[in-house]
């Protein structure tokens, strides 16, 4: 239904407004009149109404935040230098034992008693000799340098003598059938060597006690000081090989213990 009323020279009109989507009920909106409109060629501005009017308006986003202002550049750290290497620590040289590592046999006892099975050392080549007891032909000595000559050989005793008899020289093997006395002196090579005497050597003789002692083997040992002994011719007068003789000889044959290079005793070998 429309209702027109007139009234004065304003003219009113009510219409009912159609219906809204909404579940509720709405009221009608009234159409005021004499209000102004906007002025011609100016653009309505529109007032937020419902979910629009309540919502707050955005904070700026990252995007529209101002750069921050570039701060002072980070200080270079200077580089670390290696850690030195440690050096390890120096090897320690072990003390050298003043005592010969090889044992020295008693001088005053004869090496071979004529009945014992032996075989010599044979030393190696060279001029110089390696820690040992060598048997050697004795060929001069020099008091003033401290030096004697010698030719070692090998000595084959008893069963030892026979058995290298048999293989080196079997025509006297078959002979005789055994070693003459008991000993072979093997020196394939005749090679003087010239060797240094220790500051304290002990030279050693065989001798023979006088007849008539109560001893069963009269084949003994004497010492003799190193300046006597050099002077001695190789073969004494008459006796010369008793112990204590006026005239002794020296002998020929010697066992040299060797230690450090020097040798350090001089002992006689009796051969039968």
């Amino acid at each position: 239904m429309a209702a027109v009323l007139v009234a004065g020279v304003a003219l009113v009109a009510c219409e009912e407004p159609p219906p809204t989507a909404s579940a509720g009920p709405s009221s009608p909106t009234p159409v005021r009149t004499g209000t102004p409109g906007p002025a011609a060629g100016t653009t309505p501005t529109q007032e937020p109404s419902g979910a629009d009017a309540d919502e707050p308006t955005p904070a700026p986003g990252p995007a529209d935040l101002p750069a921050p202002a570039p701060g002072p550049a980070p200080a270079e750290s200077a580089p670390t230098a290696p850690p030195e290497a440690v050096a390890p620590p120096a090897a320690v040289a072990p003390p050298v034992d003043a005592v010969p590592t090889l044992p020295l046999k008693d001088p005053l006892v004869e090496r071979w008693d004529g009945v014992t099975p032996m075989v010599s050392t044979a030393p190696r080549s060279g001029t110089s000799l390696e820690d040992g007891d060598f048997i050697a032909q004795l060929h001069g000595v020099d008091l003033a340098a401290r030096t004697v000559d010698v030719d070692i050989y090998i000595l084959h005793t008893n069963e030892y003598a026979d058995a290298w008899l048999e293989e080196h020289d079997p025509e006297q093997y078959a002979a005789i059938g055994f070693a003459l006395n008991g000993y072979v002196r093997q020196n394939d090579v005749t090679r003087i060597r010239t060797l240094p005497l220790a500051d304290d050597v002990r030279v050693t003789r065989f001798c023979f006690r006088p007849y008539g002692t109560s001893v069963d083997d009269p084949l003994t040992m004497e010492e003799l000081p190193l300046d006597r002994w050099a002077s001695l011719p190789a073969w004494g007068g008459l006796g010369s090989e008793r112990c204590g003789a006026a005239e002794p000889g020296r002998g020929e044959d010697y066992w040299l213990d060797v230690r450090g290079g020097e040798v350090v005793q001089l002992v006689g070998q009796y051969y039968p």
